[in-house]
């Protein structure tokens, strides 16, 4: 085939998009994006997202109380006036959605302005079918808040960038369309960093990027990003009473950090790794380098190509764009030696940033963006159609968990041993029949003596059950199974739930011989 053809080929794709309306494929965008959210949104809550459903119905009075839930507290304060209308886990879930479609609706007619409709139609699909968009889209935690936030203040900062100033004279004079975006971008900003921590390692990008693309409005920018930091710096007190509490459970359990976090030489290239394969498990083995390496390697490759024949403005997205996912990535990695936050959904906010930079390079539709298109796309669908088939990459269902219990044991004779210094979140959320609980303390236990004494009393029960959940960390002995034996407890059945893991049902015969 020759080149002229091949050039008519690649071309075909762009003529046939460029007759579609620009409101029906946004409309269509959407509401796929809907779609593809609404299976599994009323699923269990897990863990997290139980004690944020615990803490926003909570007084207002008590909703800057976030000392043991290290976030800012943005989403807890609209969260607690949400909650209102509703206690059911889609409802609850609901303004995650929403900012995610807001989020691609931005994306999508931003693209459509400044790269073209084939490329927004592209960035589009990346954004609706991504499984890890999808996935913290039905959560109850501030992660897809923040990545509406990072797509908004991208939108502002490239229209202030660019903003005519070549107008009147009274225009020029007050600088009208650039002032008002840049005020708005101080907002978003900050509103962002009350959102997330995580989210202040995007600003010293915002910097990096003026300065080397816009040097003459590098001081407007900082100075917009300080009026953010002032705005956040409202938050300080609550912040100072995070890290004392973060810092005392770090000394309480040492190996907190390595449950929650990824080690520092595995953050960043895992990190990285799953903004490709999205929901489906990673981990640096040969297979899965392979499948993150070769759309790596086609970026290269359409850089290459492509480079010379891109516009000035074409160049300055794919610049600002890879100057803020790394310059982010960077710091964030940097900051972990002293507290780790690099985990895929801390930095979600970055993955719109990388679709809108594929985008860009996707355009001409040449056989090597073809591939890359088609790589992303089908990764994205796998990883959508195992998270819908597979319970083990869903949330822990302690719905289930906890009717099963209630269903099958009486508060009368049976008693709930959890290794934690309180009763889990979401037991407390889901439990009705009130079974009696024990909890043995969520620092390590030292010794099987301790594990007795915290136990005390558990001789009036007949049943008692053990969730093995967070075990490796407050009990790594096992003490708790060997203090239940040593009071004549027999293990009867070990009840096995898909990401909760083992409950075990420990029985007393002397009593059950007695009521027999």
């Amino acid at each position: 085939m020759s080149i002229s053809s091949n050039n008519q080929v690649s071309k075909l794709p762009t003529n046939i998009i460029s007759k579609i309306s620009t409101v029906f494929l946004g409309i269509f965008i959407v509401g796929l994006a809907l779609l593809l959210r609404l299976p599994l949104l009323n699923q269990s809550f897990w863990l997290d997202e139980a004690a944020q459903a615990l803490e926003i119905i909570r007084p207002l009075s008590e909703q800057l109380d976030l000392a043991a839930d290290f976030q800012p507290p943005l989403f807890h304060l609209l969260l607690h006036f949400w909650q209102f209308g509703g206690h059911q886990e889609w409802w609850l879930r609901l303004p995650s959605v929403v900012f995610s479609l807001a989020s691609i609706f931005l994306i999508f007619f931003w693209s459509n302005r400044h790269q073209g409709k084939a490329e927004s139609l592209v960035v589009g699909l990346f954004l609706s079918t991504s499984s890890l968009l999808i996935f913290y889209s039905q959560e109850l935690r501030p992660y897809m808040m923040a990545v509406g936030w990072a797509t908004l203040a991208w939108v502002l900062f490239w229209r202030w960038q660019i903003a005519d100033q070549s107008q009147t004279k009274l225009r020029e004079v007050f600088n009208l369309k650039s002032n008002l975006s840049l005020i708005f971008f101080s907002l978003t900003n900050a509103l962002g960093a009350l959102t997330s921590y995580v989210y202040l390692f995007v600003w010293p990008g915002w910097l990096i990027v003026t300065f080397l693309l816009w040097p003459k409005k590098w001081v407007p920018i900082l100075k917009s990003l300080l009026v953010s930091l002032v705005i956040w710096l409202i938050w300080l007190p609550g912040l100072l009473k995070q890290l004392a509490a973060s810092f005392a459970l770090r000394q309480a359990v040492p190996d907190w950090e390595r449950v929650v976090s990824l080690t520092q030489l595995k953050a960043i290239p895992l990190t990285w790794a799953r903004f490709w394969t999205g929901i489906l498990p990673v981990d640096l083995v040969l297979s899965d380098i392979l499948i993150v390496i070769l759309p790596n390697i086609l970026i290269i490759y359409l850089i290459k190509n492509h480079w010379q024949s891109m516009s000035k403005s074409a160049k300055k997205q794919l610049v600002s764009l890879g100057l803020l996912i790394s310059s982010t990535l960077l710091f964030a990695w940097l900051f972990s030696f002293w507290t780790p936050v690099v985990t895929p959904k801390r930095l979600l906010f970055l993955l719109p940033f990388l679709f809108l930079f594929i985008s860009q390079l996707v355009g001409s539709f040449s056989r090597s963006a073809v591939s890359l298109i088609v790589i992303v796309l089908g990764v994205n669908l796998i990883g959508l159609g195992q998270y819908w088939q597979k319970p083990s990459l869903q949330r822990e269902n302690w719905r289930r968990a906890v009717s099963d219990l209630e269903m099958n044991f009486q508060p009368t004779n049976s008693v709930v041993v959890f290794g934690f210094d309180a009763p889990f979140a979401p037991w407390v959320w889901y439990q009705r029949e009130d079974l009696p609980t024990i909890s043995t303390g969520f620092a390590p236990l030292a010794s099987l003596t301790i594990a007795q004494k915290s136990l005390e009393g558990i001789e009036q029960y007949e049943n008692v059950l053990v969730f093995d959940y967070l075990l490796d960390l407050s009990d790594p002995q096992r003490f708790i199974w060997q203090a239940l034996t040593s009071r004549g407890f027999q293990l009867q059945e070990v009840f096995d739930y898909q990401q909760l893991g083992f409950i075990r049902w420990y029985r007393q015969p002397k009593i059950y011989a007695q009521q027999i």
